[in-house]
């Protein structure tokens, strides 16, 4: 009797416990893989989510561009300057240059901006003529450097990216200092990478003040659109530096090729 129990409970009972132990298995691992398959299906709807959010950002930013570009950069204008520039080339050298300079922008803005990219000599020639145009406005009131190196002129950026730190210096910078007001505006670029700075005089101290666009000093809107197309069109591959010293504003950017 003793051996017939043993045999009964070992050969019957072992059997239905096997089997729903392997039932319980299945039943957790068929659950754990539909969590799984939730949490994937989750992450992939905030990952579109943030994906839609981005190309909205850049469609914004796109637009931005695209309407001051149609109310700064008419092409009838860019005629007329050259028109003008023929008139009076004999005349009178200095306006004659001033306006070439003038025409060499709109022409960048006109023909060159529109795409998606530009070569490093056309961005340094672009903030080149406009600097000498802040020299023709200002004279010897203001010190105002460019210094530009590059080993690869051919290297490819986003057009107008780094005119807006130029802007900015003169905008809330010169116009606001009174002693010894400079621009110094700097651009090497190498195979692998491109480093602009520029440095501006500031009168007062406000560090809160950084990229705020109401009271004026530290910039506004201009670098902070910068900030978000570095953001979109640079993920991961750049560094902005932005910071307000004692009496100097300094920009510093750095574009990993």
């Amino acid at each position: 009797m003793a051996y017939l129990n043993y045999s009964w409970s070992f050969y019957y009972v072992t059997p239905l416990l096997a089997v729903k132990t392997t039932i319980d298995l299945v039943r957790t691992r068929t659950r754990n893989l539909v969590l799984e398959r939730d949490r994937f299906k989750l992450e992939s709807e905030n990952l579109s989510l943030a994906t839609q959010r981005l190309s909205l950002q850049r469609d914004y930013l796109v637009l931005e561009v695209n309407f001051l570009r149609s109310q700064i950069s008419p092409h009838f204008l860019f005629n007329t300057l050259n028109a003008v520039y023929n008139r009076i080339v004999d005349a009178d050298e200095l306006a004659a240059e001033l306006i070439a300079k003038i025409a060499s922008l709109m022409q960048y803005t006109l023909y060159l901006a529109n795409k998606d990219q530009v070569a490093v000599e056309d961005e340094a020639r672009y903030i080149d003529n406009y600097l000498g145009l802040e020299r023709a406005r200002f004279g010897e009131d203001v010190d105002i450097q460019f210094e530009y190196t590059a080993q690869n002129e051919s290297l490819q950026i986003a057009p107008l990216l780094l005119i807006s730190f130029v802007e900015n210096a003169f905008k809330h910078g010169v116009s606001l200092a009174d002693d010894n007001p400079f621009v110094h505006v700097a651009l090497h670029v190498t195979d692998s990478r491109l480093v602009f700075t520029s440095k501006n005089s500031i009168i007062t101290f406000d560090p809160d003040a950084e990229l705020e666009g109401s009271d004026g000093r530290n910039g506004g809107i201009g670098l902070e659109n910068t900030a978000k197309r570095l953001s979109l069109l640079y993920p991961e591959r750049h560094q902005l530096r932005i910071q307000a010293l004692e009496e100097v504003f300094e920009v510093e950017l750095v574009i990993q090729f």
